[in-house]
């Protein structure tokens, strides 16, 4: 559980450092492979129908962003966000579909992912106390991940348009249609999610779980403490989110690079830092080890050869010992 929750926040903050559309998508996956790590870990029923809703949600909607960079990415010649913006009216289809999945992503009523954020909140106050720590920690990856949702939806398609590469316009029909339907599809869903309930999410969380198991879900879940709890996360989980992301464009200086100092610091600088750590301590192990001094190989291999050679033979005049006195 704690991995998972590590790469969770791992991935969701470093989303707020990239401005390529398919990196943002891309940490904010390796953030809901965390979300389902940690879910699994907790392995709670509760625990487990949610992983089985966030992650055919999850499936959906990024699927269907995946697909809309790369039709940006095929018209306009670029999927930098600093160049992008005003594709609506040129790529109305493809604006569509990347909105709609986006609100999914974000959690935002009435699509599916809304359903599977407010299950996962609803599973980490399940958890008494490290369900409180948890709860922080999957707010503010939320947080994160509605700023990158606004990030590949709001940034490309509206407000000015931008200078790209390519004079864009609309993809090939081939091209819209997978987008478009699974976009479709998450709303579908979150409208109606007895199909899903009934089918495919019991299915799955029982054959997790080797138990029968039903799911009962829904938008609205009535005037319950509980309930209205969550749904009170879910509405501060977007307000910060859309927060963030006006922050991130520079709307509410200084905080925008304030953020991007602080996410500049993520797995790709991790990874070179300990393989210069690896090569520094490399270099000393050898130069303590390769002295040129042939008495000091000369000792070492001799200490090693007895530290390998003498304990089986003491062992093994130990135990001879032992048959003689027996006899």
């Amino acid at each position: 559980g704690l991995v998972g929750l590590t790469t969770m926040l791992t991935g969701a903050l470093a989303t707020l450092g990239q401005r390529d559309m398919k990196r943002v998508l891309a940490y904010s996956t390796l953030a809901v492979l965390g979300t389902l790590v940690m879910l699994l870990g907790v392995g709670t029923k509760l625990a487990i129908k949610t992983a089985v809703v966030y992650l055919v949600a999850h499936a959906m909607y990024k699927a269907a962003l995946f697909m809309v960079a790369g039709n940006v990415d095929h018209e306009t010649g670029t999927r930098n966000l600093r160049t992008l913006g005003g594709l609506r009216r040129l790529m109305p289809w493809t604006a569509l579909a990347g909105i709609l999945a986006a609100m999914s992503k974000a959690g935002a009523p009435p699509m599916f992912g809304f359903i599977g954020k407010e299950m996962l909140y609803t599973a980490k106050m399940d958890l008494e106390t490290a369900g409180a720590w948890a709860v922080v920690a999957s707010v503010v990856a939320n947080v994160a991940l509605v700023a990158s949702a606004l990030m590949v939806s709001v940034w490309p398609f509206l407000g000015k348009r931008g200078e790209t590469p390519k004079k864009p316009h609309e993809a090939p029909l081939a091209m819209i249609v997978g987008a478009v339907l699974l976009s479709l599809m998450g709303l579908g869903r979150g409208l109606m999610p007895h199909p899903f309930e009934t089918n495919l999410g019991s299915a799955a969380a029982t054959a997790i779980l080797g138990e029968p198991v039903e799911m009962h879900l829904a938008q609205w879940h009535g005037v319950d403490p509980a309930a209205l709890a969550v749904l009170g996360l879910s509405m501060v989980t977007l307000a910060l989110g859309a927060g963030l992301f006006l922050a991130i464009r520079g709307r509410v200086a200084p905080v925008g690079p304030f953020l991007r100092r602080l996410v500049s610091f993520g797995p790709t600088q991790i990874y070179d830092l300990s393989l210069n750590g690896l090569y520094a301590g490399a270099g000393r192990v050898t130069a303590l080890i390769q002295s040129g001094r042939l008495r000091y190989y000369v000792m070492v291999t001799l200490v090693f050869a007895v530290a390998v050679v003498v304990p089986p033979l003491v062992r093994a005049l130990g135990a001879e010992y032992i048959g003689a006195d027996d006899g």
